[in-house]
Protein backbone atom coordinates (compact mmCIF):
# COMPACT_ATOMS: atom_id res chain seq x y z
CA UNK A 1 0.00 0.00 0.00
CA UNK A 2 1.77 3.49 -0.87
CA UNK A 3 1.87 6.01 1.70
CA UNK A 4 -0.63 8.15 -0.56
CA UNK A 5 -3.34 5.51 0.17
CA UNK A 6 -2.40 5.05 3.66
CA UNK A 7 -2.69 8.84 4.53
CA UNK A 8 -6.03 9.04 2.90
CA UNK A 9 -7.24 5.47 4.79
CA UNK A 10 -6.71 6.96 7.78
CA UNK A 11 -8.70 10.00 7.04
CA UNK A 12 -11.84 8.31 5.57
CA UNK A 13 -11.59 6.67 8.82
CA UNK A 14 -11.04 9.28 11.09
CA UNK A 15 -14.01 11.01 9.36
CA UNK A 16 -16.14 8.09 9.89
CA UNK A 17 -14.96 8.30 13.45
CA UNK A 18 -16.04 12.23 13.24
CA UNK A 19 -19.03 11.30 11.94
CA UNK A 20 -20.41 8.68 14.64
CA UNK A 21 -19.63 10.97 17.63
CA UNK A 22 -21.55 13.85 16.11
CA UNK A 23 -24.63 11.42 15.99
CA UNK A 24 -23.46 10.76 19.42
CA UNK A 25 -23.48 14.21 20.41
CA UNK A 26 -27.49 14.18 20.50
CA UNK A 27 -26.93 11.80 24.13
CA UNK A 28 -24.11 14.33 25.86
CA UNK A 29 -25.41 16.72 28.10
CA UNK A 30 -22.58 18.14 29.23
CA UNK A 31 -21.25 21.56 26.94
CA UNK A 32 -16.97 20.92 27.65
CA UNK A 33 -18.04 17.08 25.97
CA UNK A 34 -20.10 18.55 22.58
CA UNK A 35 -17.55 21.52 22.21
CA UNK A 36 -14.82 18.63 22.31
CA UNK A 37 -17.16 16.84 20.00
CA UNK A 38 -17.53 19.89 17.27
CA UNK A 39 -13.75 20.87 17.64
CA UNK A 40 -13.05 17.10 16.65
CA UNK A 41 -15.59 17.04 13.97
CA UNK A 42 -14.70 20.52 12.42
CA UNK A 43 -10.41 19.65 12.73
CA UNK A 44 -11.27 16.44 10.96
CA UNK A 45 -13.06 17.79 7.94
CA UNK A 46 -10.61 20.17 7.52
CA UNK A 47 -7.61 17.77 7.72
CA UNK A 48 -9.39 15.87 5.12
CA UNK A 49 -10.46 19.06 2.66
CA UNK A 50 -6.40 20.06 2.96
CA UNK A 51 -5.56 16.44 2.32
CA UNK A 52 -7.44 16.57 -1.15
CA UNK A 53 -5.73 18.87 -3.02
CA UNK A 54 -2.72 17.67 -1.63
CA UNK A 55 -3.18 14.28 -2.64
CA UNK A 56 -3.75 15.33 -6.48
CA UNK A 57 -0.36 16.41 -6.75
CA UNK A 58 1.11 12.71 -5.82
CA UNK A 59 -0.33 11.97 -8.98
CA UNK A 60 1.92 13.35 -10.91
CA UNK A 61 5.86 11.89 -10.59
CA UNK A 62 7.74 15.32 -9.89
CA UNK A 63 5.57 16.59 -7.71
CA UNK A 64 5.13 13.69 -5.78
CA UNK A 65 7.94 14.14 -3.07
CA UNK A 66 5.88 17.57 -2.21
CA UNK A 67 2.58 16.32 -1.95
CA UNK A 68 3.51 13.18 0.18
CA UNK A 69 5.06 15.78 2.71
CA UNK A 70 2.51 18.05 2.55
CA UNK A 71 -0.37 15.16 3.78
CA UNK A 72 2.18 14.09 6.04
CA UNK A 73 1.94 17.82 7.68
CA UNK A 74 -1.58 17.83 7.29
CA UNK A 75 -1.98 14.53 9.06
CA UNK A 76 0.48 15.23 12.16
CA UNK A 77 -1.23 18.60 12.53
CA UNK A 78 -4.38 17.12 13.06
CA UNK A 79 -3.25 14.53 15.76
CA UNK A 80 -2.02 17.30 17.52
CA UNK A 81 -5.15 19.52 17.43
CA UNK A 82 -6.88 16.38 18.43
CA UNK A 83 -4.47 16.25 21.55
CA UNK A 84 -5.06 19.86 22.29
CA UNK A 85 -8.92 19.21 22.37
CA UNK A 86 -8.94 16.12 24.45
CA UNK A 87 -6.02 16.68 27.20
CA UNK A 88 -7.32 19.96 27.68
CA UNK A 89 -10.24 18.39 30.36
CA UNK A 90 -7.97 15.56 31.58
CA UNK A 91 -6.88 17.36 34.56
CA UNK A 92 -3.14 17.72 32.76
CA UNK A 93 -0.81 20.29 33.77
CA UNK A 94 -0.48 23.36 31.57
CA UNK A 95 3.01 22.38 30.84
CA UNK A 96 2.00 19.08 29.02
CA UNK A 97 -0.34 21.50 26.85
CA UNK A 98 1.98 23.98 25.75
CA UNK A 99 4.35 21.34 24.58
CA UNK A 100 1.93 19.98 22.24
CA UNK A 101 0.61 23.19 21.46
CA UNK A 102 4.65 24.14 20.54
CA UNK A 103 5.69 20.76 18.70
CA UNK A 104 2.41 21.72 16.50
CA UNK A 105 3.56 25.54 16.39
CA UNK A 106 7.53 24.38 15.17
CA UNK A 107 5.94 22.13 12.89
CA UNK A 108 4.05 24.51 11.04
CA UNK A 109 7.22 26.54 11.14
CA UNK A 110 9.29 23.96 8.65
CA UNK A 111 7.24 21.57 7.85
CA UNK A 112 4.56 23.68 5.24
CA UNK A 113 7.96 25.51 3.67
CA UNK A 114 9.83 22.32 3.29
CA UNK A 115 6.66 20.81 1.62
CA UNK A 116 6.07 23.69 -0.65
CA UNK A 117 9.75 23.71 -1.31
CA UNK A 118 9.85 19.66 -2.33
CA UNK A 119 7.52 20.82 -5.50
CA UNK A 120 10.44 22.04 -7.20
CA UNK A 121 13.24 18.79 -6.46
CA UNK A 122 12.64 17.78 -9.84
CA UNK A 123 13.90 20.90 -11.56
CA UNK A 124 17.34 20.86 -12.15
CA UNK A 125 18.51 24.38 -11.40
CA UNK A 126 16.80 24.23 -7.55
CA UNK A 127 17.33 20.40 -7.09
CA UNK A 128 20.37 20.96 -4.81
CA UNK A 129 19.42 24.15 -3.10
CA UNK A 130 15.52 21.93 -2.46
CA UNK A 131 17.44 19.04 -0.78
CA UNK A 132 19.86 21.53 1.31
CA UNK A 133 16.90 23.24 2.56
CA UNK A 134 14.86 20.31 3.49
CA UNK A 135 17.73 18.77 5.22
CA UNK A 136 17.99 22.35 7.49
CA UNK A 137 14.29 22.44 8.20
CA UNK A 138 13.94 18.67 9.34
CA UNK A 139 17.22 19.45 11.46
CA UNK A 140 15.39 22.52 13.04
CA UNK A 141 12.02 20.80 13.71
CA UNK A 142 13.83 18.22 15.32
CA UNK A 143 15.95 20.24 17.30
CA UNK A 144 13.07 22.61 18.44
CA UNK A 145 10.64 19.41 19.20
CA UNK A 146 13.42 18.23 21.89
CA UNK A 147 13.54 21.89 23.37
CA UNK A 148 9.99 21.74 24.04
CA UNK A 149 9.84 18.15 25.67
CA UNK A 150 13.64 18.25 27.62
CA UNK A 151 12.91 19.52 30.97
CA UNK A 152 14.17 23.13 30.96
CA UNK A 153 15.89 22.50 34.30
CA UNK A 154 17.62 19.11 34.02
CA UNK A 155 20.80 18.04 33.79
CA UNK A 156 20.49 16.15 29.60
CA UNK A 157 22.77 17.73 27.58
CA UNK A 158 23.14 20.88 29.90
CA UNK A 159 23.12 22.14 32.87
CA UNK A 160 20.93 25.09 32.83
CA UNK A 161 17.41 26.61 33.48
CA UNK A 162 17.22 27.92 29.98
CA UNK A 163 17.84 24.51 27.69
CA UNK A 164 14.89 24.48 25.87
CA UNK A 165 15.41 28.41 24.94
CA UNK A 166 19.07 27.44 23.94
CA UNK A 167 17.79 24.31 21.89
CA UNK A 168 15.34 26.51 19.90
CA UNK A 169 18.77 28.77 19.34
CA UNK A 170 20.31 26.22 17.95
CA UNK A 171 17.37 25.32 15.82
CA UNK A 172 16.32 28.57 14.17
CA UNK A 173 19.87 30.50 13.92
CA UNK A 174 20.77 27.52 11.32
CA UNK A 175 17.65 27.56 9.96
CA UNK A 176 17.27 31.04 9.10
CA UNK A 177 20.44 31.64 8.04
CA UNK A 178 20.42 27.55 6.37
CA UNK A 179 17.56 28.97 4.09
CA UNK A 180 20.11 31.74 2.59
CA UNK A 181 22.79 29.60 2.20
CA UNK A 182 19.98 27.59 0.07
CA UNK A 183 19.69 29.84 -2.20
CA UNK A 184 23.30 30.32 -3.26
CA UNK A 185 22.84 26.90 -4.39
CA UNK A 186 20.44 27.74 -6.93
CA UNK A 187 21.67 27.00 -10.27
CA UNK A 188 24.41 24.98 -8.56
CA UNK A 189 25.94 21.68 -10.98
CA UNK A 190 24.31 23.68 -14.18
CA UNK A 191 27.52 24.43 -15.71
CA UNK A 192 28.02 28.25 -14.45
CA UNK A 193 31.39 29.38 -12.87
CA UNK A 194 29.39 31.46 -9.65
CA UNK A 195 32.18 30.98 -7.26
CA UNK A 196 31.40 33.65 -5.28
CA UNK A 197 28.68 30.88 -3.99
CA UNK A 198 31.36 29.22 -1.82
CA UNK A 199 32.12 32.82 -0.32
CA UNK A 200 28.68 32.74 0.86
CA UNK A 201 28.81 29.47 1.96
CA UNK A 202 31.21 30.22 4.32
CA UNK A 203 30.06 33.97 5.42
CA UNK A 204 27.21 31.46 6.34
CA UNK A 205 28.56 28.85 8.15
CA UNK A 206 30.84 31.06 10.27
CA UNK A 207 27.20 33.78 10.97
CA UNK A 208 25.84 30.04 12.68
CA UNK A 209 29.19 29.10 14.79
CA UNK A 210 28.87 32.35 16.08
CA UNK A 211 25.39 32.80 16.83
CA UNK A 212 24.89 29.58 18.38
CA UNK A 213 28.46 29.77 20.61
CA UNK A 214 26.69 33.35 21.44
CA UNK A 215 23.59 31.26 22.10
CA UNK A 216 24.90 28.50 24.38
CA UNK A 217 27.28 31.22 26.46
CA UNK A 218 24.96 34.18 27.18
CA UNK A 219 27.65 36.20 25.44
CA UNK A 220 26.53 39.82 25.37
CA UNK A 221 29.64 41.09 23.57
CA UNK A 222 28.54 43.32 21.38
CA UNK A 223 31.57 43.22 18.82
CA UNK A 224 30.68 39.27 17.95
CA UNK A 225 26.98 40.33 17.40
CA UNK A 226 28.15 43.05 15.03
CA UNK A 227 30.24 40.39 13.34
CA UNK A 228 27.68 37.83 13.05
CA UNK A 229 25.74 40.77 11.17
CA UNK A 230 28.19 41.82 8.52
CA UNK A 231 28.94 38.03 7.79
CA UNK A 232 24.87 37.41 7.89
CA UNK A 233 24.50 40.76 5.10
CA UNK A 234 26.72 39.13 2.80
CA UNK A 235 25.80 36.20 2.90
CA UNK A 236 22.64 37.74 1.37
CA UNK A 237 23.66 39.65 -0.65
CA UNK A 238 25.47 36.84 -2.31
CA UNK A 239 22.20 35.20 -2.50
CA UNK A 240 20.24 37.92 -3.89
CA UNK A 241 23.05 38.06 -6.60
CA UNK A 242 22.83 34.67 -7.51
CA UNK A 243 19.55 34.79 -8.02
CA UNK A 244 19.45 37.31 -9.87
CA UNK A 245 21.89 35.84 -12.22
CA UNK A 246 19.00 33.72 -12.74
CA UNK A 247 16.94 36.26 -14.53
CA UNK A 248 16.19 35.91 -18.68
CA UNK A 249 16.58 38.90 -20.19
CA UNK A 250 17.13 39.99 -23.76
CA UNK A 251 20.11 42.51 -24.36
CA UNK A 252 18.28 45.79 -23.90
CA UNK A 253 16.96 44.56 -20.39
CA UNK A 254 20.77 43.58 -18.82
CA UNK A 255 20.01 47.39 -17.38
CA UNK A 256 17.67 46.46 -14.83
CA UNK A 257 19.56 43.63 -13.36
CA UNK A 258 22.97 45.55 -13.19
CA UNK A 259 20.75 48.58 -11.36
CA UNK A 260 19.20 45.87 -9.12
CA UNK A 261 22.34 44.27 -8.30
CA UNK A 262 23.85 47.96 -7.50
CA UNK A 263 20.84 49.12 -5.23
CA UNK A 264 21.06 45.64 -3.40
CA UNK A 265 25.28 45.89 -3.13
CA UNK A 266 24.99 49.78 -1.99
CA UNK A 267 22.01 48.45 0.93
CA UNK A 268 24.11 46.19 1.87
CA UNK A 269 27.49 48.54 2.13
CA UNK A 270 25.52 50.79 4.17
CA UNK A 271 24.04 48.39 6.34
CA UNK A 272 27.83 47.20 6.92
CA UNK A 273 28.76 50.64 7.84
CA UNK A 274 26.03 51.07 9.94
CA UNK A 275 27.19 47.86 11.97
CA UNK A 276 30.56 48.77 12.27
CA UNK A 277 29.96 52.69 13.33
CA UNK A 278 26.22 52.97 14.81
CA UNK A 279 24.66 51.74 17.77
CA UNK A 280 22.74 48.65 16.95
CA UNK A 281 19.02 50.32 18.29
CA UNK A 282 19.46 53.44 16.14
CA UNK A 283 18.85 52.25 12.71
CA UNK A 284 16.02 54.19 12.22
CA UNK A 285 17.84 57.66 13.24
CA UNK A 286 21.16 57.53 11.58
CA UNK A 287 21.51 58.34 7.91
CA UNK A 288 23.36 54.91 7.44
CA UNK A 289 20.22 53.23 8.53
CA UNK A 290 18.19 55.30 6.75
CA UNK A 291 20.12 54.72 3.30
CA UNK A 292 20.35 50.93 4.41
CA UNK A 293 15.94 50.95 4.39
CA UNK A 294 15.95 53.08 0.71
CA UNK A 295 18.16 50.58 -0.54
CA UNK A 296 16.20 47.65 0.41
CA UNK A 297 13.02 49.10 -0.91
CA UNK A 298 14.68 49.62 -4.04
CA UNK A 299 15.68 45.95 -4.79
CA UNK A 300 12.76 44.88 -3.55
CA UNK A 301 11.21 46.97 -6.23
CA UNK A 302 13.70 46.20 -8.79
CA UNK A 303 13.46 42.32 -7.49
CA UNK A 304 9.67 42.05 -8.15
CA UNK A 305 10.41 43.67 -11.94
CA UNK A 306 12.55 41.23 -12.63
CA UNK A 307 10.49 38.64 -12.24
CA UNK A 308 8.10 40.04 -14.50
CA UNK A 309 10.11 41.28 -17.07
CA UNK A 310 11.71 37.45 -17.16
CA UNK A 311 8.27 36.11 -17.24
CA UNK A 312 7.29 37.85 -20.61
CA UNK A 313 10.11 37.04 -22.00
CA UNK A 314 9.09 33.31 -21.24
CA UNK A 315 6.00 33.47 -22.50
CA UNK A 316 5.75 30.66 -25.26
CA UNK A 317 2.75 29.97 -27.30
CA UNK A 318 1.94 26.13 -26.58
CA UNK A 319 0.55 24.60 -30.21
CA UNK A 320 -2.55 21.76 -29.73
CA UNK A 321 -1.48 17.94 -29.52
CA UNK A 322 -0.64 16.97 -32.77
CA UNK A 323 -4.32 14.18 -33.05
CA UNK A 324 -6.22 17.13 -32.39
CA UNK A 325 -4.48 19.98 -34.81
CA UNK A 326 -3.12 17.13 -38.35
CA UNK A 327 -5.09 14.63 -39.71
CA UNK A 328 -3.27 14.24 -43.25
CA UNK A 329 -0.39 15.82 -44.74
CA UNK A 330 0.17 17.42 -48.03
CA UNK A 331 3.72 16.06 -49.66
CA UNK A 332 5.37 15.00 -53.30
CA UNK A 333 5.90 11.05 -53.69
CA UNK A 334 9.39 10.66 -54.18
CA UNK A 335 8.90 8.10 -56.63
CA UNK A 336 6.59 9.02 -59.07
CA UNK A 337 6.11 13.26 -57.86
CA UNK A 338 2.88 13.43 -58.16
CA UNK A 339 1.66 16.07 -55.67
CA UNK A 340 -0.96 14.83 -53.08
CA UNK A 341 -2.49 14.94 -49.59
CA UNK A 342 -2.19 11.47 -47.68
CA UNK A 343 -3.58 10.85 -44.25
CA UNK A 344 -1.63 10.31 -40.91
CA UNK A 345 -0.25 7.09 -40.58
CA UNK A 346 0.16 4.53 -43.03
CA UNK A 347 -1.69 5.23 -46.78
CA UNK A 348 0.06 5.16 -49.92
CA UNK A 349 0.73 6.99 -53.44
CA UNK A 350 -2.25 7.38 -55.11
CA UNK A 351 -0.95 7.11 -58.69
CA UNK A 352 2.20 4.50 -58.10
CA UNK A 353 1.22 3.07 -55.07
CA UNK A 354 4.44 3.89 -52.93
CA UNK A 355 3.41 2.71 -49.27
CA UNK A 356 3.63 5.73 -46.51
CA UNK A 357 4.12 5.80 -42.48
CA UNK A 358 3.99 9.05 -41.70
CA UNK A 359 4.61 10.23 -38.24
CA UNK A 360 3.87 13.81 -36.51
CA UNK A 361 6.61 14.63 -33.60
CA UNK A 362 6.13 17.29 -31.38
CA UNK A 363 9.83 18.13 -29.87
CA UNK A 364 10.04 17.75 -26.33
CA UNK A 365 12.86 18.24 -23.88
CA UNK A 366 14.09 14.90 -22.58
CA UNK A 367 14.23 16.16 -19.08
CA UNK A 368 10.73 18.16 -18.04
CA UNK A 369 9.03 17.47 -21.27
CA UNK A 370 8.58 21.37 -22.45
CA UNK A 371 7.42 21.69 -25.55
CA UNK A 372 10.05 22.46 -27.66
CA UNK A 373 8.29 23.53 -31.00
CA UNK A 374 10.12 27.16 -32.84
CA UNK A 375 12.82 26.94 -30.35
CA UNK A 376 15.77 28.85 -31.59
CA UNK A 377 18.06 28.84 -28.30
CA UNK A 378 20.52 25.90 -27.26
CA UNK A 379 19.06 25.35 -24.01
CA UNK A 380 15.32 24.52 -22.78
CA UNK A 381 13.57 27.58 -21.62
CA UNK A 382 11.78 25.43 -18.70
CA UNK A 383 14.45 23.53 -17.08
CA UNK A 384 17.51 24.99 -18.72
CA UNK A 385 18.75 21.21 -20.08
CA UNK A 386 21.08 22.01 -23.02
CA UNK A 387 19.03 21.06 -26.29
CA UNK A 388 20.11 20.60 -30.32
CA UNK A 389 20.30 24.14 -31.64
CA UNK A 390 16.72 24.30 -33.49
CA UNK A 391 15.23 21.42 -32.07
CA UNK A 392 12.14 23.09 -32.04
CA UNK A 393 11.85 23.64 -35.66
CA UNK A 394 9.85 21.92 -38.20
CA UNK A 395 11.04 19.56 -40.17
CA UNK A 396 9.62 21.13 -43.33
CA UNK A 397 7.28 23.59 -44.56
CA UNK A 398 4.29 21.40 -44.73
CA UNK A 399 4.79 20.62 -40.68
CA UNK A 400 4.95 24.74 -39.88
CA UNK A 401 1.82 24.09 -37.98
CA UNK A 402 3.06 21.91 -35.32
CA UNK A 403 6.76 20.22 -35.81
CA UNK A 404 7.71 17.37 -35.97
CA UNK A 405 9.49 14.62 -38.75
CA UNK A 406 8.40 12.44 -41.17
CA UNK A 407 8.99 8.48 -42.46
CA UNK A 408 8.49 7.26 -45.32
CA UNK A 409 9.15 3.81 -46.26
CA UNK A 410 11.03 2.72 -49.02
CA UNK A 411 9.99 0.85 -52.19
CA UNK A 412 9.22 -2.18 -52.63
CA UNK A 413 12.23 -4.87 -53.79
CA UNK A 414 11.50 -6.20 -56.99
CA UNK A 415 12.68 -9.84 -56.70
CA UNK A 416 13.97 -9.77 -60.37
CA UNK A 417 16.56 -7.32 -60.34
Amino acid sequence: MTPRKLLLIVMLAALAASAFMGIMAILVTSDQMLARLLGTSIATAVAAGLLLPASLLTDRPKLRAGGLSAMGVILLSWVFVLALIWLDGLGLSSDLYWRIGASWGFLLLTGIPAAGVLLLQSVRWARVAVWLFVAMAVYAYLVCLAGAWVPASGGFLWSSDHLSENLWGTAMIPYGIGTVCALLMVNFGCGDRRYFRFAGLLFGLAAMVIGVIGVWTKSENEFWGRVMGILVTLCILLAHINLLLMARLKPGQSWLMWTTMGCSASAALCMILFLITQPINAIDDAMLGRFTIAGSIATACGSLALIVVSALNRRVDRVAPVSMELKELALVCPRCGVHQSVPMGESACKACHLQFVIRVIEPLCPVCGYNLYCLTSDRCPECGTPVRPGAGRAASPALSAVGGSVEVAPPPVDPGL
